[in-house]
């Protein structure tokens, strides 16, 4: 009894870091892939584009085939060092959110597993 009581205090005052640290373990390993995946997706929109008449376009410059290179070009003339980190926001905050829970969960899951030694 002892046993589970300790335990139940010390995963609860562990909860809030392993939040955290799945949180910005997240967060930062989304930011540093964030470019490359913008260029990837890129990359594979355009074939999309390719076979779609000039009013189905709607606007979108991808009229060519494009090279990896060719897209990096594009995407920092046209848009800056920002535009390699479109929609930083949104994927960061589901990776922090979807970081922070694994973490969390895995925690609890392994010192629950452990308890029934």
């Amino acid at each position: 009894l002892l046993k589970q009581i300790w335990l139940k205090d010390v995963l609860t005052y562990h909860a809030v870091t392993y939040a955290t640290a799945g949180a910005f373990s997240g967060m930062i390993a989304k930011l540093s892939v964030l470019p490359i995946d913008l260029i990837k997706k890129r990359a594979q929109i355009q074939a999309i584009y390719q076979h779609r008449s000039a009013a189905q376009r709607n606007h979108v410059p991808f009229t060519t085939q494009f090279t990896l290179a060719e897209l990096i070009k594009f995407t920092y003339a046209h848009e800056g060092v920002t535009g390699f980190f479109r929609g930083a926001k949104v994927s960061t905050l589901k990776a922090g959110i979807s970081g922070s829970l694994t973490f969390t969960l895995y925690e609890y899951s392994k010192a629950w597993l452990s308890s029934y030694k």
